[in-house]
């Protein structure tokens, strides 16, 4: 049997798969990619304690940090599947491979609050995703009883206690790799061409200043991206079929006017200039950005058009 599993830091319920007395030792290996300094790599360890002390020493979960077992998610979900690793510690975004619905969990703010979160978890929904990953041997902790999961998003971690969204100010946020929230976030306000046609000058000058810094490798080739890329023509979003959703602040780092554009080349599109906010809309103005969300995602896309209103 292989399980997927994702540790909060509270302790789980053993996994009652000893055998009888006497029996020699049932050992799993458990792999992640975080250190085991991380509230990941600490949760973990403090799992395999408590197994092997509820359990007397049946069960030994012996945990792989860092990647031992694999480098990259990828390969330790490979590891999974093929029976290699026991156990596998991550966010759900990768299982989208086998089933799409998972890539939508760790999008920000799908859920409204933990409370909103854990009835998703023993709804119906989340029964049939977890059956589907069933049918490829991966089962997840706790069978039926999930509610040591958290979606990934609402969790961060700072060195200051963050209480408001004023209090982010000046934060960086860096991300875990899961496809669906580094492209929600990185779409909020999003532009088709990196130069002062799309973006304003300053936000430019800034990428460039930390281009020539002496900051971290990984911020300066960011920014070097977003003075790159992306260069999109506009008569390529035409081909876009799917009903878009595009939004922004009126006081963003990409201009309304390019966001004006974007909206009259995509063809099933609606806009939503959010007042008063900038880049950060999604929490400034966090409610009325909600309230947006749900009613795009949950009521049937429409297009309404003025004219009508004469045609009678």
């Amino acid at each position: 049997m292989r399980w997927f599993w994702k540790v909060t830091g509270a302790a789980l319920l053993a996994l009652g798969l000893a055998g009888g007395p006497g029996d020699a030792a049932m050992r799993l290996k458990a792999g992640h990619i975080l250190p085991p300094t991380s509230d990941q790599g600490q949760a973990a360890e403090f799992f395999a304690n408590r197994v092997k002390e509820l359990t007397k020493g049946e069960i030994e979960i012996q945990v792989f940090h860092a990647g031992e077992l694999g480098k990259s998610i990828p390969s330790q979900l490979e590891n999974l599947v093929s029976g290699a690793q026991d156990l596998f510690i991550d966010t759900f975004d990768y299982f989208k491979a086998w089933d799409p619905r998972f890539g939508v969990v760790n999008t920000p703010f799908v859920f409204r609050d933990r409370e909103h979160f854990k009835k998703f978890l023993t709804s119906d929904l989340f029964a049939d995703m977890v059956a589907s990953l069933e049918k490829r041997g991966v089962v997840f902790l706790g069978k039926g009883n999930y509610n040591w999961l958290r979606a990934g998003d609402r969790g961060l971690l700072t060195r200051t206690p963050i209480m408001k969204p004023e209090d982010l100010k000046g934060y960086k946020l860096r991300m875990f790799q899961a496809e669906a929230p580094i492209k929600a976030w990185a779409a909020f306000g999003a532009n088709i061409q990196p130069d002062s046609l799309a973006v304003f000058p300053w936000a430019i000058a800034e990428s460039e200043k930390i281009v020539k810094g002496t900051g971290s490798p990984n911020e300066k080739k960011l920014n070097q991206l977003m003075l790159d890329y992306p260069n999109i023509p506009y008569t390529k979003l035409s081909q876009i079929k799917a009903p878009v959703l595009i939004m922004s602040g009126d006081r963003d780092v990409i201009r309304p006017e390019h966001i004006l554009k974007l909206f009259q080349n995509i063809p099933n599109s609606q806009l939503c200039i959010i007042p008063g906010a900038t880049h950060g809309a999604a929490w400034e103005k966090k409610d009325l950005f909600l309230m947006i969300m749900y009613d795009f995602f949950n009521e049937p896309f429409k297009m309404p058009d003025t004219a009508d209103w004469f045609k009678h």
